[in-house]
């Protein structure tokens, strides 16, 4: 599910560029979170964590879990 690009500017960091676009992983409920920011940019991986500058980093997108969607044990 990739909604959109981000272009690295020299000295960017993946942990930087997700926190800046997805924000806190447990304050916004995302089920899907850093570990499939981290799949789609795979391509990323081998470069050393500060990023030079040009490469693409695909923002996903990541659904939401509302409370509602949690199960409930039988006797909750």
């Amino acid at each position: 599910m990739l909604n959109d690009i981000y272009v690295a500017k020299q000295g960017d960091r993946l942990d930087v560029i997700y926190y800046k676009y997805y924000g806190n992983l447990m304050q916004n409920n995302y089920s899907s979170g850093y570990n499939a920011f981290i799949m789609a940019n795979s391509h990323l991986l081998p470069y050393p964590p500060v990023l030079n500058g040009g490469e693409i980093v695909y923002l996903i997108a990541l659904e939401s879990i509302n409370d509602d969607d949690k199960v409930s044990a039988l006797w909750d």
